[in-house]
């Protein structure tokens, strides 16, 4: 019944959850989930509307006692409101950051236009793992027969080793988007 308990009681140490969205049989939001301590989060309101709740959730992960910034997000549909929702992102993501700090930023930021890149990548060393690994950007949506190029996981502060769309069968029904794996190795 509930994803986010079982994710967390039976393979990960530690999560957060921003439940965003609440309807009479479903509810949705974002997730991150740790191996490593979590030290702090927060839950940013982004919406643009009173028709898509959207947030961006926070998490301060520690990794050999240095911080790791975590953001997970999932944007609106219309483009103009993604585009102050980038906005917003990347003002809280340079806030907590600062231009050193490491970066982990993923979601699904519905890019049907391809145009989330060029909003993100002017962060000091930000770069998007699978586009610098493959030249694309990865099809994720739908998961049956993804076609769709809508989820990104951009870092900071990582050498990225391996990326790569998750297909196997029992992706497919977990959710309508396909999930996007990296690899990655502090610098």
């Amino acid at each position: 019944d509930n994803q986010f308990e079982y994710l967390t009681d039976e393979l990960w140490h530690e999560g957060v959850f921003s439940n965003h969205a609440i309807y009479d049989h479903r509810n949705h939001g974002n997730v991150i989930l740790s191996k490593f301590p979590i030290k702090e989060h927060e839950v940013i309101n982004i919406s643009q509307n009173n028709l898509e709740q959207r947030s961006l959730l926070y998490a301060e992960l520690m990794i050999n006692d240095k911080p790791v910034h975590t953001f997970c997000t999932h944007l609106n549909l219309l483009h103009r409101d993604r585009v102050r929702q980038y906005r917003l992102i990347k003002e809280y993501i340079l806030d907590k950051s600062g231009e050193i700090e490491q970066i982990i930023l993923a979601g699904d930021f519905n890019d049907w236009n391809q145009h989330a890149s060029k909003h993100f990548m002017d962060i000091p060393e930000m770069s998007d793992g699978h586009h610098d690994l493959h030249g694309s950007y990865p099809k994720t949506f739908p998961s049956l027969l993804p076609f769709f190029k809508l989820d990104r996981i951009y870092t900071r502060g990582f050498n990225i080793l391996t990326a790569e769309v998750l297909k196997d069968k029992k992706w497919t029904f977990i959710s309508d988007h396909l999930p996007i794996s990296l690899e990655v190795q502090v610098k």
